[in-house]
Protein backbone atom coordinates (compact mmCIF):
# COMPACT_ATOMS: atom_id res chain seq x y z
CA UNK A 1 0.00 0.00 0.00
CA UNK A 2 1.28 3.15 -0.83
CA UNK A 3 2.37 5.49 2.12
CA UNK A 4 -0.03 8.60 1.23
CA UNK A 5 -2.90 5.91 1.20
CA UNK A 6 -1.80 4.32 3.90
CA UNK A 7 -2.22 8.23 6.28
CA UNK A 8 -5.26 8.55 4.89
CA UNK A 9 -7.45 5.36 5.83
CA UNK A 10 -5.32 6.44 9.42
CA UNK A 11 -7.01 9.58 9.76
CA UNK A 12 -10.04 8.70 8.46
CA UNK A 13 -10.60 5.85 11.17
CA UNK A 14 -9.18 7.97 13.95
CA UNK A 15 -11.71 10.82 12.43
CA UNK A 16 -14.95 8.77 14.12
CA UNK A 17 -13.35 8.99 18.05
CA UNK A 18 -11.40 11.97 17.85
CA UNK A 19 -11.70 15.83 18.00
CA UNK A 20 -10.77 17.89 14.81
CA UNK A 21 -7.81 19.53 16.66
CA UNK A 22 -6.42 15.67 17.07
CA UNK A 23 -6.90 14.62 13.54
CA UNK A 24 -5.65 18.16 12.20
CA UNK A 25 -2.08 17.83 14.53
CA UNK A 26 -1.97 14.37 13.47
CA UNK A 27 -2.36 15.34 9.48
CA UNK A 28 0.18 17.89 10.06
CA UNK A 29 2.86 15.06 11.76
CA UNK A 30 2.61 12.19 9.15
CA UNK A 31 2.72 14.84 6.09
CA UNK A 32 5.80 15.47 7.62
CA UNK A 33 6.84 11.97 8.06
CA UNK A 34 5.09 11.13 4.56
CA UNK A 35 7.14 13.38 2.85
CA UNK A 36 10.73 12.18 4.27
CA UNK A 37 9.55 8.76 3.49
CA UNK A 38 9.34 10.26 -0.26
CA UNK A 39 13.32 12.13 0.10
CA UNK A 40 14.61 8.60 1.14
CA UNK A 41 12.42 6.93 -1.74
CA UNK A 42 10.21 5.26 -0.02
CA UNK A 43 6.61 4.84 -1.40
CA UNK A 44 5.35 2.00 -0.35
CA UNK A 45 4.53 0.98 3.79
CA UNK A 46 6.01 -2.50 2.85
CA UNK A 47 9.20 -1.24 2.13
CA UNK A 48 9.60 0.13 5.41
CA UNK A 49 11.78 -1.09 8.45
CA UNK A 50 12.06 -0.42 12.14
CA UNK A 51 15.16 1.31 11.77
CA UNK A 52 13.42 3.47 9.50
CA UNK A 53 11.23 4.88 11.97
CA UNK A 54 14.56 4.73 14.70
CA UNK A 55 16.21 7.51 12.27
CA UNK A 56 12.40 9.66 11.44
CA UNK A 57 12.79 10.10 15.06
CA UNK A 58 16.08 10.82 15.69
CA UNK A 59 15.96 13.85 12.87
CA UNK A 60 12.91 15.25 14.10
CA UNK A 61 14.42 15.48 17.92
CA UNK A 62 16.79 17.44 16.51
CA UNK A 63 13.82 19.92 15.41
CA UNK A 64 11.50 20.18 17.61
CA UNK A 65 10.86 19.85 21.75
CA UNK A 66 10.85 17.09 23.52
CA UNK A 67 6.98 17.59 24.23
CA UNK A 68 6.14 17.76 20.76
CA UNK A 69 7.56 14.11 19.71
CA UNK A 70 5.41 12.72 22.57
CA UNK A 71 2.41 14.37 21.32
Amino acid sequence: MFIRRAIQRYLRRRRSDSTDSSVEAWKYRLKLFREWCYGIDLKRVGELRGLDFDEYYEIRAGEVAPVTLEG
